[in-house]
């Protein structure tokens, strides 16, 4: 008995010697590659009429609100720059907040975008969207382009 406990103690004091050190030292970070460079696209004040924003929805569980963007340039957009302001049913103004969203969204196409919730404690919900059971507080919003990226 004596022998089968030390021969156990052996290997649990072998195996943690020679466990293996997952951490890493001395990395260094690399800069990200961007695929386009500035020279491959312009900066600009969007044209209201090329650029629509439509279908925006954020239920009250959600985390994150969703709207589907236009492009009616003849170029691709990389990113916009939105402003959401948010009211209560009575026209009293909530919150306010500028986002700047990535995108791929080819000429004359519709894409879906998400930007995170300003709604942090999920007791808002969009007046459009599916009325929930629990007591929270309806909104509505209205938007802006304030800059739009185009691919040249």
């Amino acid at each position: 008995m004596f022998r089968l406990i030390t021969t156990l103690l052996i290997i649990v004091i072998c195996s943690s010697l020679s466990a293996e050190q997952t951490t890493r030292k001395r990395l260094k970070a690399k800069p990200a590659t961007v695929e386009a460079t500035a020279t491959d696209c312009d900066t600009i004040t969007p044209d209201t009429t090329k650029i629509k924003v439509a279908g925006y929805d954020k239920p009250l569980t959600s985390r994150r609100e969703s709207f589907f963007v236009t492009n009616y340039y003849n170029k691709e957009l990389k990113a916009l720059e939105i402003t959401f302001n948010y009211y209560d049913l009575s026209g009293r103004h909530l919150h306010s907040a500028t986002n700047t969203v990535e995108c791929a969204i080819p000429a004359g196409e519709t894409r879906l975008l998400h930007i995170p919730s300003w709604d942090k404690q999920l007791s808002f919900y969009y007046h459009l969207s599916p009325r929930p059971r629990r007591q929270s507080t309806p909104y509505t919003i209205t938007h802006s382009i304030n800059n739009i990226i185009l691919k040249k």
